[in-house]
């Protein structure tokens, strides 16, 4: 019992929080920014969000499947090592094609602005996907 609450405290307060934050920084958000801007911003974390699951590619459900096959600590390391690797080479790729497509996403969706935020969200791809994993 006291494994399940040491693992809820880490695994559910942390993704409950996170998402907390997020909700009380909306007053904020729409207080300071403009309904275009805000839009803009949403924008952003949207090209992030779907960019970040092109960098997944389901490792890590397959992680988690087979995972669990095998009950050796060599396989163990294996699937985790290959998985982690993975995650981060394809989201690098992933990364890399999107950060060259700048351009192309600052003057098709954002008039040519918000070419700096655009680096920090996609930025961040990486470490999301590691984040997930």
């Amino acid at each position: 019992m006291l494994e399940l609450l040491k693992n809820f405290i880490v695994y559910g307060l942390g993704g409950i929080l996170s998402k907390l934050i997020v909700f009380l920084l909306i007053p904020i958000y729409t207080n300071k920014l403009t309904p275009v801007e805000y839009g803009y911003f949403d924008l952003l974390f949207t090209i992030t969000a779907i960019a970040a699951v092109f960098g997944m590619l389901q490792i890590d459900s397959g992680f988690q499947r087979f995972y669990y096959e095998d009950e050796s600590k060599e396989y163990k390391k294996k699937i985790v090592s290959s998985s982690l690797l993975s995650i981060v080479f394809i989201s690098l790729i992933v990364t890399s094609v999107c950060l060259l497509s700048i351009n192309f996403f600052s003057t098709k969706w954002f008039e040519g602005q918000y070419k700096i935020e655009l680096v920090i969200v996609i930025l961040t791809i990486v470490i999301d996907n590691l984040y997930t994993f």
